[in-house]
Order: C-alpha cells, then structure tokens, then sequence
C-alpha cells in the first residue's frame, strides 16, 4: 500500500483513482530497467519542450529505445511527444494516436511495438 504522505503525485493519483494496486512504480536509471519477460505496457511522458530544449534529450531517448530492444522484446512503448520527432531517436517503429495540447505545447501520443509484434 503506498503511503500518502510519501507517495510522488503519480502515486497518489493512482491511489484516489483505486488503482494503486494494479501499477508498480519504480524510479531509477533507463538502463537499470528489468522487465518481466512476459508482454507488458511501457507508457511514458519523457522531458521533452522548451524548457529541456531537444538535445539535452536524445541521448534519453536514444537509451530509452536501446533497453527496449535489449531488454523489453514483448514490450509496447506509448510515449507523450511534442511534435519534433525526438522519437527518432528511439529506433522504434510508432505511429500516431493522436494529437493534442498540453501546458500550450502540441503533443502527439504515439505508440510502438517492438520486434516481437504488431502495435497493440
């Protein structure tokens, strides 16, 4: 059970909404990521925007892309963009969801599967 007084906004989020039981946050380094082999869902809002500026992030993707390969194979990746197309950097195959707006920036939500299937 997360504790409230301790939980990160996410956290607490998934707590109000009665989920919390259902998702395993976890906080550390891109490359320390170890996923269970069986399929699974990664679904991020990476940094990206004018405040990060695009190349303090590739690398970031680039990483993100690379652990997914090597290590999440039955693995589909959704990911929060802006419109440059920093998911380049990721060597996934996405295509678009949808676009949107968020804090006055367009945004699309793309999502890939890696080589192990189809776009779920």
């Amino acid at each position: 059970m997360l504790d409230p007084l301790r939980a990160a906004p996410q956290e607490a989020n998934a707590r109000r909404a009665g989920v919390a039981e259902d998702i395993e946050f976890r906080r550390h380094a891109i490359s320390a990521i170890e996923p269970p082999e069986v399929p699974g869902a990664i679904v991020s809002n990476p940094p990206y925007g004018i405040r990060v500026g695009d190349d303090g992030v590739r690398d970031l993707y680039a990483q993100l892309g690379h652990v997914v390969r090597r290590r999440a194979s039955a693995w589909s990746v959704t990911l929060l963009v802006p419109e440059a197309p920093l998911e380049r950097q990721t060597a996934l195959n996405f295509h678009e969801l949808l676009r949107t707006k968020t804090g006055g920036l367009e945004v699309r939500m793309i999502k890939a599967a890696t080589a192990a299937g189809a776009p779920r």
